[in-house]
């Protein structure tokens, strides 16, 4: 059977042009350029039995970062997709995110994000914030001005940037780990996910959350079969931000939630973008077209759908010429699939509670300790009242700003 790709990342202005991970390999395919070409190293950290975490486009779009779990860090030029060169990381990387054409933000598995500035041949790690649990997922502000991090420990963190030492805040409301976080078109809104079945949207003026969506209610209006837990594995905004995609552990398909105007964005009936198998990762290209990665051993296990104008959301999720010749180029024989899921499974056991106290800081940022980050929660939901919960015939409910 086939290893199917497991991660999809969309260049950010070059039209069409996506990369696709398999293992520890990853394809580029741009419509301009031909047959996609697949990434090779001479690395020999990155073996055969390495995976890509990490996929990241610099501001320009010229350089690709490709972070893998042996922890080197491959810089690519997209013109000629030459190696550049390989950095390696102090840690695992869980997430990349460039500030400018040089510099390259990483966190990691043990909770710290770092800066590096990769072209220069005396690697220097600057250390510029820390969780005391594993970094899931890290993005900035469209001006670089603030680092946003989630984490296992059920918090979002607002980071000065390049004055690190500077906390903005803490977003407090999830009762789970935090695996996604995306920005909405009004970039004072932030929409996260992770594993208490829930999408929060964040006004980071606030510091507070302004609606809670119960995915649990959202699957049963759509007719899908509802899991004893449920996990967000991505968030990607569509149509000019006014969808909101989000990728659930196990689940067939993505789901499409409406995105009202600015500048009070919220979001508002959910439809079903349906795959043939459970969704591992997707995303959107410049060109409006929504790329797939599913767990199938057999192909097709890429599918692009088209925009469809006249439901607003997509048509079928099908396999063309573009896919097939990428699943061809990327093609692995493996005897059985791996455990796709494994990864949320091991957050969801190293719970919240299970920790031993201590709380977040970095660059001589504040802390916040166990009991100061639930008596926050309380105080969030106390306030929230009705509207803040998932209870309640309307699960799409919005909190009156305090």
């Amino acid at each position: 059977m086939r290893r199917p790709p497991h991660l999809v990342a969309r260049h950010p202005s070059r039209p069409g042009l996506v990369a696709i991970a398999c293992g520890a390999s990853v394809a580029v395919t741009d419509p301009a350029a031909g047959p996609p070409r697949v990434l090779t190293s001479t690395d020999s950290a990155a073996t055969h039995d390495a995976e890509v975490r990490a996929v990241a486009f610099s501001p320009a779009g010229a350089v690709m970062a490709v972070a893998v779990d042996a922890k080197p860090i491959q810089f690519w030029c997209l013109d000629t997709l030459s190696l550049l060169c390989s950095r390696e990381a102090l840690k695992r990387p869980s997430a990349l995110s460039f500030v400018d054409e040089d510099t390259l933000l990483v966190s990691d598995k043990f909770g710290d994000v770092y800066s590096i500035n990769w072209r220069d041949d005396a690697v220097n790690w600057k250390l510029l914030l820390g969780h005391v649990s594993i970094v899931t997922d890290m993005c900035l502000t469209p001006d670089y001005s603030v680092i946003i991090t989630a984490d296992r420990n059920e918090k979002i963190r607002l980071t000065r940037f390049p004055n690190a030492y500077c906390v903005v805040g803490f977003l407090l409301g999830h009762e789970s780990f935090v695996s996604k976080l995306c920005l909405l078109s009004n970039p004072k809104l932030l929409l996260s996910g992770g594993g208490d079945g829930r999408l929060l949207l964040w006004d980071l003026e606030m510091l507070d959350y302004v609606q809670t969506v119960s995915l649990s209610s959202t699957l049963k209006e759509l007719g899908c079969p509802v899991p004893d837990e449920i996990t967000v594995t991505g968030i990607k905004l569509a149509r000019g931000g006014s969808l909101a995609l989000v990728a659930l552990d196990g689940l067939a398909g993505v789901l499409a939630f409406s995105v009202s105007a600015a500048p009070d964005a919220r979001l508002g009936a959910a439809g079903l973008v349906r795959a043939p198998a459970a969704v591992l990762d997707f995303d959107v290209d410049s060109d409006g077209a929504l790329w797939l990665a599913v767990a199938s051993g057999e192909a097709p296990a890429l599918l692009r759908a088209s925009p469809d104008s006249g439901t607003g959301l997509f048509g079928d999720a099908l396999s063309d010429e573009r896919t097939k010749a990428i699943e061809a180029a990327l093609v692995t024989e493996v005897e059985s699939l791996p455990d796709f899921g494994a990864q949320w499974r091991i957050l969801r056991n190293f719970n919240f509670d299970g920790e031993g106290g201590g709380g977040d800081g970095g660059g001589g940022g504040g802390e916040v300790g166990r009991e100061g980050s639930r008596a926050a929660k309380r105080a969030l939901r106390k306030g929230a009242g009705a509207a803040g919960s998932d209870h309640g015939s309307d699960h799409h409910e919005a909190k009156r700003p305090r």
